[in-house]
């Protein structure tokens, strides 16, 4: 259902009396995937991989500085504002922080309704029943219409957000960090009203997280992200389980888990956006970078069409 091909997104630094940009943070470079109808892909990797950005101009909260987005063959990229319109209730996004994705001075059932307000003729009272429906169905009650979102916990809160996103039927949605702001008890609960809207509404998701157990239960296939581009993407059990990218495998093992020896921290710091490395940008931290080859040639996505992997020694 969703193409992205050659996504790239660049953000200007300025500087000077007439705020001229002085040079270029690259936040993504080059991506490109696919997802298939009520598939989940998960999209981790370090912060400043460039996995929010890439959320954010699926939705075009942030404008792509090229590539293509494609549903259904229309590249939502370029479209103006007009036409965006009808797209836009196909692709909604959760934020990661419930206490400042809603706004204090809406009621609830105004903050779930809006998008029905927008984008819909329906009258007051219809809406007000569809918004009572659906609260129900993210484990609210009827009561919560009336409040404002500081008299809500994290977790409800969190559930008024998918609410918000789910009004409009979507087919896509994309999950910025969905559980990290929430207590470890109230993660398995948004968890698994995820995966039972997943089921019920066909939806296909796209998951940016940091937490490898979320991404493995939640998600069918898994991209890793490293200084904007991908370095492994494939089936989540294979890519955590089989890591086939150094960079992958320090991710992994990075994680403590009974039973399993400690690892060295991966060592040294991301690279600057700015100016990355030449050749493969992991190959300043590589274990396996051999010189005169991982620092000039970039490494492209290569393997079966399951498991794909971007550089020139990979693991197995």
């Amino acid at each position: 259902m969703l193409e992205v091909a050659n996504l790239v997104k660049r953000f200007p630094v300025r500087g000077g009396v007439f705020r001229k940009p002085l040079a270029w943070v690259h936040a993504v470079s080059d991506v490109s995937f696919a997802l298939g109808q009520r598939e989940s892909l998960g999209l981790v990797g370090e912060s400043g991989s460039g996995k929010t950005t890439i959320g954010r101009c699926l939705v075009r909260m942030e404008e792509p500085s090229s590539g293509k987005i494609r549903i259904e063959g229309v590249d939502l990229a370029a479209l103006d504002a007009k036409a965006l319109k009808p797209w836009r209730r196909r692709v909604q996004y959760v934020f990661q922080d419930p206490y400042s994705a809603l706004n204090p001075r809406m009621k609830v059932g105004s903050i779930v309704g809006e998008g029905l307000s927008v984008h819909t003729s329906l009258s007051r009272d219809e809406i007000r029943g569809r918004v009572e429906r659906l609260l129900v169905d993210v484990g609210l009650s009827e009561e919560a219409l009336g409040k404002y979102p500081h008299e809500f916990s994290g977790g409800q809160r969190q559930r008024i957000a998918i609410a918000r996103a789910l009004i409009l039927d979507p087919e896509l949605l994309v999950l910025d960090e969905p559980v990290s702001a929430l207590d470890v008890s109230v993660q398995a609960q948004i968890l698994n009203l995820l995966a039972d809207i997943r089921e019920q509404r066909s939806l296909a998701t796209i998951l940016i997280s940091h937490n490898l157990a979320v991404v493995r239960q939640v998600t069918d296939r898994t991209a890793v992200l490293y200084l904007g581009r991908i370095v492994e993407i494939g089936p989540t059990a294979g890519v955590l389980d089989t890591p086939r990218h150094p960079y992958t495998a320090s991710l992994v093992a990075s994680v403590p888990e009974a039973g399993r020896p400690v690892t060295p921290a991966l060592e040294g710091e991301i690279p600057s956006n700015i100016t990355p490395p030449p050749g493969c940008a992991f190959h300043p931290r590589c274990p396996r970078a051999r010189q005169g080859v991982c620092d000039r040639s970039l490494p492209e996505l290569a393997g079966d069409a399951g498991h794909q992997v971007a550089c020139h020694f990979p693991l197995g």
